[in-house]
């Protein structure tokens, strides 16, 4: 082979090893995106949790409010 052709594949493979090496950050980085969002999202399930049960707290008094209303009437 040609030095030429030598040079050319030597660019080639750098430039793959380069690419390789910058989808492997990439990828880390996205990881560790996905590991926070995971943790979000199971905050927001336990804060969603959390409001269902204030929600039938709330109701509960409501209904009582309502019923001691409406036994003065």
């Amino acid at each position: 082979m040609a030095p030429e052709k030598f040079d050319r594949l030597d660019e080639k493979v750098q430039t793959l090893l380069e690419k390789h090496e910058h989808l492997k950050a990439e990828n880390r980085k996205l990881l560790s995106l996905l590991k926070v969002k995971k943790s979000e999202v199971e905050w927001l399930k336990e804060r969603l949790k959390a409001s269902d049960s204030e929600k039938v707290l709330v109701k509960a008094k409501v209904d009582g409010l309502i019923e001691r209303v409406e036994s003065i009437a």
